[in-house]
């Protein structure tokens, strides 16, 4: 009998078998529940998400950067005030939903749960803070190089035959 009650203990100590309450006592109280299990999201929201942590959406500020450059070089005449005004009204909605498709084409959404697990981490913030600073030196810093690069290869396709416009004279 007092192998049966040990092993009754044991099992109960390890969670393995519940003991039945007594005639007239109360019924023994459960365990706490576990942490709840966060909501399921679906695969474009944790996208939405990886977006939103990593500022993708600064990309489409630049995007509507360059439109404002090109509208002006079409049209020097436009008043630079004008310009922003229009560059103001472009809606980056059209952006971040052409956007979505794309990184669902190229990750699964484990791998977006763990980026976005990455992107809320202390190193990982300081990436995303970080990232546009790094985009646009290496952009600067880069500049020289291109141009040194499509000078080369222009000069080669010119010798091959094919011929580039020129810029008119201002």
């Amino acid at each position: 009998m007092i192998r049966v009650s040990v092993l009754l203990c044991v099992l109960v100590g390890l969670g393995m078998a519940q003991p039945k309450p007594l005639p007239g006592t109360k019924t023994p109280v459960k365990p706490a529940a576990t942490a709840a299990k966060p909501a399921a999201t679906t695969f474009d929201q944790d996208v939405r998400t990886l977006m939103k942590l990593t500022e993708v959406e600064a990309s489409a500020g630049a995007l509507i950067q360059q439109m404002g450059m090109l509208m002006k070089m079409g049209n020097q005449q436009i008043p630079d005030n004008v310009i922003l005004a229009e560059m103001k009204k472009v809606n980056t909605t059209g952006f971040t939903n052409a956007v979505v498709p794309i990184y669902k084409k190229y990750f699964t959404q484990a791998e977006i749960k763990e980026m976005i697990r990455f992107y809320t981490s202390p190193v990982g913030k300081k990436m995303a803070a970080k990232l546009p600073n790094i985009t646009q030196d290496a952009m600067m810093g880069t500049q020289g190089w291109a141009e040194t690069e499509a000078k080369k290869m222009k000069v080669a396709l010119e010798k091959k035959g094919y011929k580039f416009p020129t810029a008119p004279a201002k």
